[in-house]
């Protein structure tokens, strides 16, 4: 039984969920560039968004831009990126 209740302990504490959605915005070149804003740990404030990403990146001309989430049991992971020229 306790060998029972560990294994179920291990899986839900390693178990996780990655959603992912790409989407190309423009009828641009997806390019060279690439520009990323990333969270970690449920910190909402960080700024993962479109236009971060464009900025850390210097990116002018959108090509594809790309959305991730990852779940973990106790954190949540974001990230958005965007690639262009």
């Amino acid at each position: 039984m306790k060998r029972l209740l560990f294994t179920l302990g291990v899986s839900v504490m390693l178990g996780s969920c990655t959603i992912s959605h790409s989407v190309v915005v423009t009828n641009n070149p997806i390019g060279s560039k690439r520009g990323e804003a990333t969270t970690a740990n449920m910190d909402v404030n960080t700024g993962v968004s479109y236009s971060t990403a464009i900025a850390k990146g210097d990116i002018s001309k959108v090509g594809i831009a790309e959305y991730k989430m990852k779940t973990y049991v106790f954190s949540i992971r974001e990230s958005m990126i965007v690639t262009g020229e």
